[in-house]
């Protein structure tokens, strides 16, 4: 019969431990019985020589001394076991480790844990290390409650809380105070208080505003703010302010800006309109709009135009703008004229650009003059033009070379206007004509049945000629030959 090995003496220490855990447990008295059992020796598993426990705010970290070093010896694991003192968690951890540095997290800060370390190597377990240890206090971990708005003015909100719930505070002496910030700005301590007014915030905005608790140990973490969308009431806004106004033919178009400072969600505005001496001609348009149009006719040249323009909150409509006056004339003025039986002149006259009574009004990319000419009995568009005008272009003439074989002409013609927010304010077309003197087409009334004249496209300064169909319908690709038609003493060669 050998004697007891350690072995033999380490697995019954490892046998009253854990009886003597269950005793805590359910207060139960045990009696060991021990038996030196024969055979051969079983290898020794040393215990550590120190296990140096250091608490953390939620976590532990052992350092496993063996031999003054901190590092196991090969093949031994160790079994760490945390039970907190009133016995409601218990965390186990089995690891291999070349450093015997271990910690371990998602503890409960504040909390005493009794701290068991078991080696083992090849099944069997060394004597149990135990010791005593209390987690460090933590900043609070949960949010302030019931954070809500109990009421607000244009520049002020007030705000109310309850404190976070004690498994939260993490500390032996409870809230110290609490830290506000609004709009993800600076935290800022505010007090050991439950109910706070914010000053100096924007009329009809809303804003982010968050809150947190403080202990002896600090702040609370971000994420354990509680948090609050609140909106400072509205305010009656200011006047906005007309950019431009744009006559066209028979349209004038009004563009604005949104009143400052912001005050509020503007909801409505409305557009003041007034001829001479007649009546106010009221729009309302939704608050999102800032472009309004008008029809006015050209009887309304050389009268004086007023505009007004006012806005609307929630709280009410603002003051009307002052009058913004302008005497109405048509953007251009465009005549259509016969320089001979051969030769159509289109002449253009710029009267106006668009008014501008801001600093920071629209920016008008482009302002096009457009003409199309036709004949009264085709559709084709014998030429198109683009002008673009500025101030060095306000006025020119255009001639187009044409047949003469034909009753008459028609012009078209319009202005369009672009700006650098791509906001296209439209355009306005205009349309006249013009029928040839007789002496120009003397064979109208004897062969009506003539064939129709080359028509010319013109594309900016470049005529193109467009070819007629032949008047052989048995060969339609062959190239036009030269008729002559005979009326009375004229031969009028037809194309």
């Amino acid at each position: 019969v050998t004697k007891p090995s350690r072995t033999s003496h380490s697995t019954a220490s490892s046998i009253v431990h854990v009886l003597r855990r269950e005793m805590m447990r359910k207060g139960t008295i045990i009696v060991l019985t021990f038996f030196l059992i024969a055979g051969s020796t079983v290898a020794v598993v040393d215990p550590p020589d120190t296990v140096t426990v250091t608490p953390q705010d939620r976590s532990v970290l052992l350092v496993i001394n063996y031999n003054g070093v901190a590092t196991l010896p090969s093949g031994y694991e160790l079994r760490i076991t945390l039970t907190s003192q009133n016995l409601a968690e218990e965390h186990t951890v089995s690891q291999v480790h070349s450093s015997s540095a271990i910690s371990i997290s998602g503890l409960t800060p504040d909390t005493i844990y009794e701290v068991v370390v078991v080696a083992m190597s090849n099944g069997e377990n060394a004597t149990p290390v135990t010791s005593t240890t209390r987690t460090n206090p933590s900043v609070p971990s949960g949010p302030p409650r019931s954070l809500r708005m109990i009421s607000n003015t244009p520049t002020s909100v007030t705000i109310t809380w309850v404190d976070p719930l004690e498994t939260d505070i993490n500390d032996r002496d409870g809230i110290t105070g609490y830290q506000l910030r609004v709009d993800n700005g600076a935290w800022q301590d505010i007090g050991n208080i439950k109910m706070y007014v914010i000053e100096d915030l924007s009329p009809g905005r809303s804003f982010e505003v968050e809150i947190r608790a403080v202990n002896e140990q600090g702040a609370a973490r971000d994420i354990d703010a509680g948090s609050l969308t609140v909106e400072t009431q509205s305010e009656v806004p200011n006047v906005p302010e007309l950019t431009a106004v744009v006559p066209l033919f028979s349209i004038v178009y009004l563009t604005w800006a949104e009143p400052t400072p912001f005050v509020g969600e503007i909801t409505n505005y409305e557009v003041s309109y007034t001829i001479g001496s007649g009546s106010p001609m009221d729009k309302q348009v939704d608050g999102t709009v800032r472009t309004a149009s008008y029809a006015v006719t050209e009887e309304s040249a050389g009268q004086m135009h007023s505009i007004r323009i006012r806005a609307r909150t929630s709280q009410g409509w603002g003051d009307f703008s002052n009058p913004f006056t302008f005497t109405f004339q048509p953007v251009a003025t465009v005549t259509l004229s016969a320089e001979d039986c051969d030769t159509l002149s289109v002449s253009y006259q710029v009267n106006q650009f668009p008014e501008v009574n801001s600093e920071n009004s629209l920016t008008f990319l482009q302002n096009m003059l457009s003409f199309r000419i036709t004949k009264l009995t085709g559709t084709a568009d014998l030429i198109r033009r683009n002008i673009i005008l500025n101030a060095q272009n306000r006025n020119g003439k255009i001639c187009v070379n044409v047949s003469t074989i034909g009753v008459g002409y028609r012009v078209r013609y319009e202005v369009d206007y672009a700006t650098s927010t791509s906001l296209t304010l439209g355009s306005n077309t205009r349309e006249m004509e013009i029928t040839l003197p007789s002496e120009c087409n003397p064979t109208s009334s004897s062969n009506p049945t003539a064939a129709p004249t080359e028509e010319v496209t013109t594309t900016g300064e470049t005529e193109v000629p467009q070819p007629t169909e032949s008047s052989s319908p048995s060969n339609p690709t062959a190239a036009p030959t030269e008729e002559v038609t005979t009326t009375g003493e004229t031969e009028v060669p037809q194309p």
